[in-house]
């Protein structure tokens, strides 16, 4: 349609997130909460594991798909690590954090190489100045370690690690 020969465009809606449900291991459940409320549920069909709306820490809804009219769809296929309001770990993330942990305790390490260790997982979790630094030490403490363990630990590490710190690691 026209008005006075000019096109008439109807207004975009403007974007926003809808909500997110993921369980308590991270297995997304339902990006869309609001506009598919038939696929919510309460347990995750893959692991048994709760599922949650809301950040547990600062309660704000975890966010779902991002819809705008404007920009290219890109299906969320993956949960944040992070909570975008608070930034504290979600569960899932979490989980992972202390599992990778709990691996490097069991790497033929001294003590205090252990320690060292386990702080440097911290730094690799997050995207910062100190990320790069974090690998390093990182590499250089897994050159020192020996037993089973250590291809479950890289792998441990390599799902909860920052996009920079996998590159530096190669993984």
């Amino acid at each position: 349609m026209s008005r006075g020969g000019y096109p008439t465009f109807r207004r975009a809606d403007p974007p926003y997130y809808d909500k997110g449900q993921v369980c308590v291991r991270g297995h997304l459940i339902n990006a869309d909460v609001e506009r598919y409320p038939e696929r919510n549920k309460k347990f995750c069909p893959e692991c048994g594991g709760e599922v949650i709306d809301r950040c547990p820490d600062c309660k704000t809804q975890i966010q779902g798909q991002y819809h705008s009219s404007t920009a290219a769809f890109q299906r969320l296929l993956r949960p944040t690590a992070f909570c975008h309001d608070c930034g504290k770990p979600y569960p899932w993330q979490q989980e992972a954090i202390d599992a990778a942990k709990a691996l490097a305790a069991e790497l033929e390490l001294d003590e205090a190489e252990q320690v060292d260790l386990k702080a440097v997982i911290d730094g690799l979790t997050v995207e910062s100045s100190m990320t790069s630094v974090a690998a390093v030490r990182f590499k250089k403490l897994l050159l020192k370690a020996n037993g089973p363990a250590i291809q479950l630990f890289k792998d441990s590490v390599s799902k909860i690690a920052a996009e920079s710190a996998k590159k530096w690691l190669g993984l």
